[in-house]
């Protein structure tokens, strides 16, 4: 299978971007053939964006060796570094969406091909992550790059998945034992969702958490949490720092209304599910205990979100609108 990988982290670092070039080895030991377009630097909470105008510059990108990344490449030319023996990864000025673009309909062009090497077979999925930190909620979920991605790729009528990873709070996001499990995982899981793909899905949203424990690995469905509190996603300096008028502002969002309204809600969205580390793996309409994790330590929690690439109307708000004269 031709995957396509994009994400909004940007290239390998360890504190921005630690997973993906996990991930991109294990669809590669599982047989895949994977393109990598990926932003030239952190481009989260851009959504669905495009550019408009820009001239997109692609560089080429040889990854170091596996959790050697401790910080991104430069911006403005290719590396000559890494392993030379794999394809190397493009690195473009752009936005998740627009990676995805490029990867879809430019990567015949980007592909470095040996002498007599046949060109790569059409995109079969698009991958979009993973990204550092879950995307659950209505809230997070409209401004992620990562959703973003997803979204794009499903415009384009490719299957897409959008992925995230939740680390436990108590690890660093750079652990290499968690990062290797939490990759495996995610394979199975994708494999599964593209070989049993629901009719009517455009894209799934997975969201794991993982945290050490012994319990088996576990993935459920889930949808989206809607009910948020009203509050402000930027602050004002504080007058130490007013040195102007009008006064700047600093964008620092307030979550604790966002996590406290999940706590009180069901188990049926995706936030509660993967905060609250159930152990349950619904597909299909059956529950299903899915085998216990290799080294006993990691548990893996997933949520799976089944999305279409739409703004859907308020169903109730239909009928003519007749203005008086």
């Amino acid at each position: 299978m031709h995957i396509l990988v994009v994400n909004d982290d940007g290239p390998p670092s360890r504190d921005g971007s630690p997973f993906v070039h996990s991930l991109v080895n294990e669809l590669k030991a599982q047989g895949h053939f994977v393109t990598v377009v990926l932003p030239n630097r952190q481009r989260s909470w851009i959504g669905k964006a495009h550019f408009v105008g820009e001239i997109v510059r692609p560089t080429y990108y040889y990854p170091d060796r596996l959790f050697q990344s401790n910080d991104p490449p430069p911006l403005d030319h290719s590396s000559n570094e890494g392993n030379h023996h794999e394809h190397p990864w493009v690195l473009v000025n752009s936005t998740p969406a627009g990676c995805v673009q490029i990867g879809l309909h430019h990567s015949h062009a980007l592909h470095k091909r040996d002498q007599g090497e046949e060109r790569p077979n059409p995109v079969d999925l698009v991958i979009s992550g993973p990204n550092l930190g879950a995307n659950t909620t209505t809230l997070f979920s409209l401004s992620s790059g990562t959703i973003g991605g997803a979204l794009e790729a499903a415009l384009c009528g490719k299957r897409s998945i959008a992925l995230s990873f939740e680390p436990p709070s108590k690890l660093p996001s750079y652990d290499s034992d968690m990062i290797t499990e939490a990759s495996r995982h995610s394979v199975r899981l994708i494999n599964y969702l593209y070989h049993n793909w629901d009719e009517g899905v455009e894209l799934y949203s997975i969201n794991e958490s993982h945290v050490f424990s012994d319990p088996a690995q576990s993935v459920a469905i889930g949808e989206p949490f809607r009910e948020v509190s009203s509050g402000d996603a930027t602050t004002a300096l504080d007058d130490n720092d007013k040195i102007q008028s009008p006064p700047l502002l600093r964008w620092e969002p307030d979550l604790a209304d966002i996590h406290g309204s999940t706590d009180r809600t069901s188990d049926m969205d995706d936030d509660w599910m993967v905060r609250g580390g159930k152990t349950r793996y619904v597909a299909s309409g059956t529950l299903q205990r899915r085998p216990r994790s290799p080294d006993g330590l990691i548990m893996a929690v997933a949520s799976v979100t089944p999305l279409k690439a739409n703004s859907m109307h308020a169903v109730q708000a239909e009928g003519e609108i007749e203005l008086d004269a």
